[in-house]
């Protein structure tokens, strides 16, 4: 019995001791932009390394920076989506590889919005209404406290709202359609949910 615990601490030491790097799951994962993602980054926030080019890396809907984003909703009146999401949560790799890449869901983005990812721990300095701002402080400004948010802008970049937290494709579609056509101004979701059913 006694050997059976010299054994049992001998591999626990050669376990616990052996090298990060050559154990890719221990290696922590640092907060940056997508584009210059790993791939083991990139999985987990179901994202597509292998695309090339210069369309994003990922299963949902086209993404564009904040500034594009901004101008083009000022020249059409489309709204932007801003996803709102850090490395390590769960429920927003949840919601990449599972919520987004919806055909119902990339409709009504197509249809309403310009989406716009924003990195919640980032310190990259993003334009967001003609300001120089750290990705991680417009997230604080906005009144984003947890992950996933989804926060819906103007077209004139001012906030509409905003809903935290994991929402599946018929909810979320559900969501984008109300926000999307300005429903939002003159009945409650639930009634828009049954108009729309």
């Amino acid at each position: 019995m006694k050997l059976f615990f010299v054994i049992l601490s001998v591999f626990i030491v050669v376990a616990c001791g052996s090298d990060p790097a050559e154990r890719d799951e221990g290696t922590p994962i640092q907060s940056r932009a997508i584009e210059t993602m790993n791939a083991r980054e990139a999985q987990l926030l179901g994202l597509d390394k292998t695309t090339t080019g210069d369309e994003r890396a990922w299963a949902g809907p086209r993404v564009y920076t904040m500034d594009e984003a901004q101008s083009l909703a000022a020249s059409d009146g489309k709204k932007i989506l801003l996803d709102v999401y850090t490395v390590w949560c769960g429920y927003c790799r949840k919601m990449a590889a599972e919520t987004y890449p919806n055909q119902a869901v990339r409709s009504e983005v197509d249809a309403h919005f310009y989406t716009v990812r924003l990195d919640a721990e980032s310190d990259e300095r993003i334009v967001f209404n003609g300001e120089s701002v750290a990705m991680k402080d417009l997230a604080t400004e906005l009144g984003v406290s947890s992950f996933p948010t989804t926060v819906f802008i103007s077209a004139e970049g001012q906030p509409i709202g905003l809903q935290p937290g994991f929402m599946d494709a018929t909810m979320f579609s559900s969501l984008l359609g109300f926000v999307g056509s300005d429903a939002y101004r003159n009945q409650t979701f639930e009634a828009y949910v049954q108009n729309r059913n």
